[in-house]
This record gives structure tokens, C-alpha cells and sequence, in this order.
């Protein structure tokens, strides 16, 4: 078994403010959950393609790219 067998679930998190995605990151896990951190939303595509999170927490206000544009790329995206 791996660590990420024993956790809720998986959760990336993206905020341009690394003070922020820690102390967000930190409570998840401590919560349970297998984090991981984007500084942007390009990385939380890239991030999600590679391995896809359960849920995203997302800065609404992030720099490069708008909450509203990091959306789950195709290949990230469940089946239905």
C-alpha cells in the first residue's frame, strides 16, 4: 500500500501566494487528504493532467490565469 491508500482523498491546491497554499496544504493533510500545490493555474492544468486530484481549491484571484479558466483538461476529466 502507499501513503495516498490511507488518505480522503486528493486535493491540489493553487494559489499564487506560497504563505497561502501551505497553510492551506498544511491543514489538508493534517485533515487526512493528499496534497499538493500549483503557484498558478497553468501548473494546476499541467498538475491535474499528470495526476488527477480529487478536488481543487482554487484563488479566485490568482495572476496567470483566472479561477474561472483552470478547468480540467480532457484527460483529466472522470468518466460519466
Amino acid at each position: 500500500m502507499t501513503p495516498a491508500d490511507h488518505t480522503r482523498g486528493s486535493i491540489l491546491v493553487v494559489d499564487d501566494e506560497p504563505t497561502i497554499a501551505d497553510i492551506v496544504s498544511r491543514y489538508l493533510r493534517k485533515a487526512g487528504f493528499d496534497t499538493r500545490v500549483a503557484g498558478d493555474g497553468l501548473d494546476a492544468v499541467a498538475q491535474a493532467e499528470e495526476r488527477r486530484p480529487d478536488l481543487m481549491v482554487l484563488d479566485v484571484t490568482c495572476a496567470s490565469m483566472t479561477a474561472a479558466q483552470t478547468r480540467w483538461p480532457s484527460s483529466a476529466r472522470r468518466p460519466t
